[in-house]
Protein backbone atom coordinates (compact mmCIF):
# COMPACT_ATOMS: atom_id res chain seq x y z
CA UNK A 1 0.00 0.00 0.00
CA UNK A 2 1.28 3.47 -0.82
CA UNK A 3 -0.46 6.42 0.78
CA UNK A 4 1.12 9.45 -0.76
CA UNK A 5 -0.73 12.34 0.87
CA UNK A 6 -3.96 12.16 2.77
CA UNK A 7 -5.23 15.72 3.17
CA UNK A 8 -7.91 16.35 5.76
CA UNK A 9 -11.51 16.98 4.77
CA UNK A 10 -11.29 20.76 5.19
CA UNK A 11 -8.25 20.97 2.91
CA UNK A 12 -10.01 18.93 0.22
CA UNK A 13 -13.16 21.06 0.45
CA UNK A 14 -11.12 24.27 0.25
CA UNK A 15 -9.74 23.16 -3.13
CA UNK A 16 -12.93 21.57 -4.45
CA UNK A 17 -13.48 22.49 -8.10
CA UNK A 18 -16.53 24.65 -8.68
CA UNK A 19 -18.27 21.97 -10.71
CA UNK A 20 -18.20 19.62 -7.67
CA UNK A 21 -19.33 22.07 -4.99
CA UNK A 22 -23.10 21.97 -5.40
CA UNK A 23 -23.69 18.22 -5.54
CA UNK A 24 -20.48 16.72 -4.17
CA UNK A 25 -19.40 19.09 -1.39
CA UNK A 26 -18.55 16.21 0.97
CA UNK A 27 -16.47 14.29 -1.58
CA UNK A 28 -13.04 13.32 -0.25
CA UNK A 29 -11.84 10.81 -2.85
CA UNK A 30 -12.40 9.56 -6.39
CA UNK A 31 -11.26 5.99 -7.00
CA UNK A 32 -10.69 3.83 -10.04
CA UNK A 33 -8.63 0.81 -11.06
CA UNK A 34 -6.30 0.61 -14.02
CA UNK A 35 -4.39 -2.25 -15.60
CA UNK A 36 -0.89 -2.40 -16.98
CA UNK A 37 0.14 -5.04 -19.50
CA UNK A 38 2.89 -7.34 -18.28
CA UNK A 39 5.05 -9.96 -19.94
CA UNK A 40 3.37 -13.36 -20.09
CA UNK A 41 4.45 -15.32 -17.00
CA UNK A 42 6.07 -18.70 -17.64
CA UNK A 43 4.10 -20.36 -14.83
CA UNK A 44 0.64 -21.51 -16.08
CA UNK A 45 -1.08 -20.58 -12.80
CA UNK A 46 0.35 -17.05 -12.93
CA UNK A 47 -0.71 -16.83 -16.56
CA UNK A 48 -4.28 -17.67 -15.60
CA UNK A 49 -4.34 -15.24 -12.66
CA UNK A 50 -2.98 -12.31 -14.64
CA UNK A 51 -5.05 -12.86 -17.79
CA UNK A 52 -7.44 -10.01 -18.54
CA UNK A 53 -10.34 -10.84 -20.85
CA UNK A 54 -11.01 -7.13 -21.21
CA UNK A 55 -7.54 -6.36 -22.57
CA UNK A 56 -6.73 -9.81 -24.03
CA UNK A 57 -3.32 -9.88 -22.36
CA UNK A 58 -1.68 -10.49 -18.98
CA UNK A 59 -1.98 -7.52 -16.63
CA UNK A 60 -1.45 -6.18 -13.15
CA UNK A 61 -4.23 -4.08 -11.69
CA UNK A 62 -3.92 -1.06 -9.37
CA UNK A 63 -6.36 1.02 -7.33
CA UNK A 64 -5.75 4.76 -7.49
CA UNK A 65 -7.42 7.44 -5.40
CA UNK A 66 -7.28 11.17 -5.94
CA UNK A 67 -8.92 14.20 -4.43
CA UNK A 68 -11.51 16.02 -6.57
CA UNK A 69 -8.88 18.58 -7.61
CA UNK A 70 -6.60 15.80 -8.91
CA UNK A 71 -4.10 15.21 -6.10
CA UNK A 72 -3.20 11.51 -6.13
CA UNK A 73 -3.45 10.32 -2.52
CA UNK A 74 -3.30 6.54 -2.79
CA UNK A 75 -1.88 3.89 -5.13
CA UNK A 76 -2.29 0.24 -4.22
CA UNK A 77 0.18 -2.54 -4.74
CA UNK A 78 -0.35 -4.47 -7.97
CA UNK A 79 -2.99 -7.21 -7.99
CA UNK A 80 -3.44 -10.02 -10.49
CA UNK A 81 -5.32 -8.88 -13.59
CA UNK A 82 -8.28 -11.14 -12.74
CA UNK A 83 -8.83 -9.45 -9.37
CA UNK A 84 -12.16 -7.63 -9.13
CA UNK A 85 -12.32 -3.96 -8.24
CA UNK A 86 -14.15 -4.88 -5.03
CA UNK A 87 -11.46 -7.37 -4.01
CA UNK A 88 -8.78 -4.75 -4.58
CA UNK A 89 -10.60 -2.09 -2.53
CA UNK A 90 -11.10 -4.61 0.27
CA UNK A 91 -7.47 -5.80 0.36
CA UNK A 92 -5.44 -2.75 -0.72
CA UNK A 93 -5.50 -0.81 2.54
CA UNK A 94 -7.45 2.07 0.98
CA UNK A 95 -10.28 1.69 3.49
CA UNK A 96 -7.82 2.27 6.35
CA UNK A 97 -7.39 5.86 5.14
CA UNK A 98 -11.07 6.73 5.47
CA UNK A 99 -12.63 8.36 8.50
CA UNK A 100 -16.28 8.53 9.51
CA UNK A 101 -18.34 10.71 7.21
CA UNK A 102 -16.03 10.54 4.17
CA UNK A 103 -17.67 10.32 0.75
CA UNK A 104 -16.00 8.37 -2.06
CA UNK A 105 -16.90 8.61 -5.75
CA UNK A 106 -16.53 5.61 -8.03
CA UNK A 107 -17.97 4.33 -11.29
CA UNK A 108 -20.49 1.52 -11.66
CA UNK A 109 -17.82 -1.18 -11.35
CA UNK A 110 -17.56 -0.34 -7.65
CA UNK A 111 -21.25 -0.52 -6.70
CA UNK A 112 -20.57 -3.59 -4.57
CA UNK A 113 -18.23 -1.67 -2.25
CA UNK A 114 -21.04 0.30 -0.62
CA UNK A 115 -21.25 -2.24 2.23
CA UNK A 116 -17.50 -1.88 2.85
CA UNK A 117 -17.86 1.89 3.07
CA UNK A 118 -20.94 1.61 5.31
CA UNK A 119 -18.87 -0.43 7.77
CA UNK A 120 -16.60 2.63 8.05
CA UNK A 121 -19.64 4.99 8.25
CA UNK A 122 -18.67 6.44 4.87
CA UNK A 123 -20.71 7.02 1.72
CA UNK A 124 -20.40 5.99 -1.91
CA UNK A 125 -21.60 8.16 -4.78
CA UNK A 126 -21.56 6.96 -8.34
CA UNK A 127 -20.06 9.04 -11.07
CA UNK A 128 -22.63 10.89 -13.11
CA UNK A 129 -22.53 10.67 -16.85
CA UNK A 130 -18.85 11.39 -17.38
CA UNK A 131 -19.55 13.70 -20.26
CA UNK A 132 -21.94 15.84 -18.24
CA UNK A 133 -19.59 16.49 -15.30
CA UNK A 134 -16.52 16.72 -17.51
CA UNK A 135 -18.10 19.33 -19.80
CA UNK A 136 -19.19 21.43 -16.83
CA UNK A 137 -15.65 21.36 -15.40
CA UNK A 138 -14.12 22.34 -18.75
CA UNK A 139 -16.55 25.22 -19.04
CA UNK A 140 -15.52 26.52 -15.62
CA UNK A 141 -11.78 26.32 -16.33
Amino acid sequence: MASIVLPDKKAVQAHLPICFRARYGHLISIIDCFEIEIEKPSDPVSQALTWSDYYNCNTLKYLVSCTPDGLVNFISEGFWGRASDVLIVENSGFLNNLVTGNTVMADRGFISISYLLQQKNCNLVRTPSGKCLYERCLFVF
